[in-house]
């Protein structure tokens, strides 16, 4: 199977990536979001919408700490071209269905 990157899109070794880091985009997403907190934290703390948000966000942040230490140093290893190992689905999979449930619960609060 041919490699889906272009070649300009290979890692070189002292390059970093384009993608921002996971740290800088928790700091992104959780300032607006405590502000947001903070105008209704009595009302959004006994929402059980909002609990199962939170629930699943820590899940989402304990999934990407797995795919950190368990699947990515398998998948920084593979040849162009090489199958996915299993426990890099299994942990993509999961995310994208975590994420996706923590945006739905985000819009879901208001009806609750």
């Amino acid at each position: 199977m041919p490699c889906l990157l272009p070649q300009s899109a290979e890692r070189e070794p002292n390059r970093k990536s384009p993608r921002p880091n996971s740290t800088h985009v928790t700091k992104e997403n959780s300032v607006p979001g405590s502000l947001l907190f903070s105008a209704e934290a009595s009302h959004l703390a006994l929402n059980p919408v909002f609990q199962l948000k939170a629930v699943l966000v820590a899940a989402g942040l304990i999934n990407v700490a797995i795919y950190q230490f368990w699947a990515k140093p398998a998948v920084e290893h593979l040849a162009p071209g090489s199958s996915m190992p299993a426990r890099a689905k299994v942990t993509g999979a999961l995310s994208l269905i975590i994420w996706i449930a923590v945006a739905a619960c985000g819009r879901s609060i208001a009806y609750f």
